[in-house]
């Protein structure tokens, strides 16, 4: 039996990095997957290949940082499939200039990456809780950072909102637990996606990442994504408010 059989999954920032490991092992895990991404046809190779293999996956188009796109995503997800009982929400923007400050950065780049990363968990649950309230229960994963902890590791706006991600979460799970509604974040270390590329292309950059790892490389995406499978499937029943760190060892330190 697989890990997620019955259930119908909503992951954001599908059309790479880990949103895209994410929807495609949910998929494989037997959730039907409503994958999302600014650009549906960015998602379609995916799709093509997971419903090829026999899985349920559809693609949306969706800011998630505008209410009326959750809005008719969830409405798509239920009208598809019945319900929600799994919201991952993976899409995530950085800082232009990972070394911004509060003196450098714009407030036009402040207010893009704070209603992507953050304002995008609000308007999510907004529409969503009331559903997993109606199935009587459900499991939201909030992507964060190392920035949610430390305040050293990328730009200033990215650091606000990913530390805005994990006290959401911790209020989400008490809120809604006694309507066995579990809300978890997992924190990536350094991970082998687009929003890492060109840091990891730079040697330099590289080897001073790996030199902060006591494992000495970097996690390929699917790693962070078995960390959203465990905390969306039953497996993790009784675990709710919690920060899942996933880094190599960089957090040791």
């Amino acid at each position: 039996m697989a890990r997620l059989d019955g259930k119908v999954a909503i992951v954001t920032g599908a059309a790479g990095g880990i949103g895209d490991a994410t929807a495609r092992l949910l998929a494989r895990e037997g959730a039907r997957v409503v994958a999302t991404a600014r650009s549906a046809a960015s998602l379609q190779p995916m799709v093509a290949e997971i419903t090829a293999e026999g899985f349920d996956i559809i693609a949306l188009s969706h800011d998630v940082s505008r209410e009326a796109d959750w809005k008719a995503v969830t409405e798509r997800a239920v009208e598809a499939f019945g319900t929600v009982d799994v919201l991952a929400n993976v899409a995530g923007k950085a800082d232009e200039d990972p070394f911004d400050t509060p003196e450098t950065i714009t407030e036009a780049e402040w207010d893009l990456i704070l209603d992507t990363n953050t304002k995008s968990i609000f308007w999510s649950t907004k529409y969503v809780i009331p559903i997993m309230k109606q199935n009587g229960g459900g499991s939201i994963v909030n992507v964060g950072s190392l920035s949610s902890f430390l305040g050293s590791v990328s730009g200033f706006a990215y650091s606000a909102s990913k530390g805005g991600v994990a006290g959401m979460t911790k209020d989400i799970a008490w809120h809604y637990g006694p309507h066995n509604i579990r809300c978890n974040s997992v924190h990536p270390g350094p991970t082998d996606t687009p929003m890492m590329g060109a840091a990891l292309e730079n040697p330099e950059i590289r080897a001073n990442i790996l030199g902060e790892i006591p494992l000495r490389r970097v996690c390929d995406p699917i790693q962070q994504a078995y960390g959203i499978l465990y905390l969306a499937s039953d497996e993790s029943d009784f675990v709710t408010g919690t920060s899942l760190v996933i880094d190599g060892g960089y957090c040791i330190q």
